[in-house]
């Protein structure tokens, strides 16, 4: 049994795959250099294997950082 609401994970996992894992989005990650395609791939499987373990936990985390270069 999974720890979360069934309906809660798929909330994270519409989120991440429909917006963080979008064309648009890695497309952009590609031009930047702050990814790969094959980086991409290896995330997507691992938010797919998560999806599907029994014990999937998901939650949701605010916080700020404030940084100065001197």
């Amino acid at each position: 049994m999974s720890s979360v609401n069934p309906r809660t994970l798929n909330v994270f996992y519409r989120l991440i795959t429909r917006w963080f894992l979008s064309s648009h989005i890695q497309d952009a990650a590609f031009k930047y250099g702050a990814t790969t395609a094959r980086m991409a791939e290896k995330i997507k499987a691992a938010y797919d294997r998560w999806m599907d373990h029994p014990g999937a936990f998901a939650a949701i985390a605010f916080g700020q950082a404030v940084a100065v270069k001197p």
